[in-house]
């Protein structure tokens, strides 16, 4: 098995704001929250494993991130969770829902 690469996009939607959730949050408990999930899967994981890190887009841009791109531009919002390449989840930060894919990817249940 491959590592399993994790990458949590924050930024500012097309729309305005920082995420869906429609509560309350600001862009800092919008990124704490995704780097919980990072942290999260640091703790679980080993690095040889599965690899996280979180991606601002504000700061970093979109350069290195066309796919991110596309789908922010389409009107998904931010946080992007985007597993192995692939877009996974958008809107909020799934902790659970995200660690649910990696152990799918892992045991090969991940079709």
């Amino acid at each position: 098995m491959s590592k399993i690469l994790v990458e949590v996009f924050n930024g500012i939607n097309m729309g305005g704001g920082c995420c869906s959730c429609g509560g309350d949050c600001s862009a800092a408990d919008v990124k704490a929250s995704c780097e919980s999930l990072v942290d999260a899967i640091r703790e679980k994981y080993s690095e040889e494993a599965v690899t996280a890190r979180y991606i601002d887009t504000t700061r970093e841009g979109f350069a290195k991130y066309p796919e991110v791109q596309r789908i922010a531009t389409m009107g998904y919002s931010y946080p992007i969770t985007v597993i192995d390449g692939q877009p996974r989840l958008a809107g909020s930060v799934h902790n659970d829902s995200v660690l649910e894919i990696i152990e799918q990817i892992i045991s090969g249940d991940d079709k």
